[in-house]
């Protein structure tokens, strides 16, 4: 098991210091999957998520920090989520990165969620708050199919039970 766990924290810390180095080497890659509302401030999010991707992918190798960083890309994955979306629904942003609606959509957007999991399976938490965790993936999941106003609400309280199960209501 620590075999698998140890190249698990390898792979993780390659890939996302790869995505990392990739914003700040093609930068216009990311800027065409940026939502129009977040497009007055495109390059400095390509950027920022750039260097947060280099930061998390090196304190991953860090057996300190490692729970820091497995949370941290669970952040920088919800943080970039709705990009995905954008991505998922508008057809010239796929036309433009060579991406099928079908692997944006049912590939990319899910893919997102497993690499959370990954995220949070190398923090070293404990098996009860792993349940919780992966409870709280599924229902951020559904509530993405809820209406704008209700789904907002319904997020926020959410991440407020999630915090208290795993921070608060520790056992």
């Amino acid at each position: 098991m620590a075999l698998l766990t140890n190249i698990t924290i390898l792979l993780t810390s390659m890939f996302y210091i790869g995505v990392g180095i990739k914003h700040f080497v093609d930068p216009n890659w990311f800027l065409i999957i940026i939502p129009p509302y977040l497009q007055f401030i495109g390059i400095e999010l390509v950027y920022i998520s750039g260097f947060f991707e280099i930061l998390f992918g090196l304190l991953v190798l860090m057996p300190k920090y490692r729970k820091i960083a497995g949370y941290g890309i669970i952040l920088l994955l919800l943080a970039v989520y709705p990009a995905n979306i954008y991505l998922a629904f508008n057809k010239e942003a796929q036309d433009l990165i060579g991406i099928s609606q079908f692997m944006a959509l049912w590939v990319r957007l899910p893919i997102q969620f497993v690499l959370m999991f990954i995220a949070y399976s190398i923090t070293g938490e404990r098996a009860k708050k792993k349940i919780v965790f992966l409870s709280f993936i599924a229902n951020f999941v559904i509530v993405l199919f809820l209406p704008y106003p209700i789904s907002i609400i319904v997020i926020i309280l959410l991440l407020f039970f999630l915090f208290y199960s795993l921070f608060i209501n520790s056992d």
